[in-house]
C-alpha cells in the first residue's frame, strides 16, 4: 500500500491540532495528511505501527491526562496491520447492549470478540489508576 503525503489547508490544520482525545495527531508545520475520525469512528483506536509485539494503546483526556480508553493488541502476522484487537476498555461514552443477554452494559465497560455478547462490565483490575 502506497502512502501519499498531501498538503492540508491551514484552516484545517488548526482543527486537527485541537482533537480532544489526541487519537490522531497533526504536528504543526509538517503539512502531512492526518485521518480525522468523526461519528462512531471517533472512538476507534489503531495499533502502534512501531510496536514489535503485543501491546496496548491509550487514549487520554487532554485536560486531566487521565486514561479514558485503551485497547490491547495481539501480534498476528497474517493480519495486514500485524495485529488483532483483543479487547477495548471504554471509561467514557455511551453504554452498549450485550447481544446475548440483551441487557444494557453501562460505562465503564470492556468490549471484545472473546466476550460472550461482545461487551461486559469492567473488572476492578481493568480500571486505569488515577495519577
Amino acid at each position: 500500500m502506497a502512502v501519499k503525503n498531501v498538503s492540508i489547508p491551514e484552516a484545517y490544520k488548526q482543527q486537527l491540532l485541537k482533537d480532544p482525545f489526541n487519537s490522531f495527531k497533526a504536528f504543526k508545520g509538517t503539512g502531512e495528511a492526518v485521518q480525522k475520525n468523526t461519528g462512531k469512528a471517533k472512538n476507534f483506536m489503531k495499533s502502534d505501527p512501531q510496536a514489535t509485539g503485543d501491546h496496548t494503546v491509550l487514549k487520554r483526556d487532554p485536560k486531566t491526562n487521565e486514561v479514558t480508553n485503551y485497547e490491547t493488541y495481539k501480534s498476528n502476522p497474517l493480519n495486514p496491520s500485524g495485529f488483532d484487537k483483543e479487547q477495548r476498555y471504554d471509561g467514557i461514552g455511551k453504554g452498549h447492549i450485550n447481544k446475548i443477554t440483551k441487557q444494557n452494559v453501562p460505562t465503564p465497560h470492556v468490549n471484545g470478540k472473546s466476550i460472550p455478547g461482545g461487551v461486559r462490565e469492567v473488572y476492578p483490575n481493568e480500571i486505569p489508576r488515577k495519577r
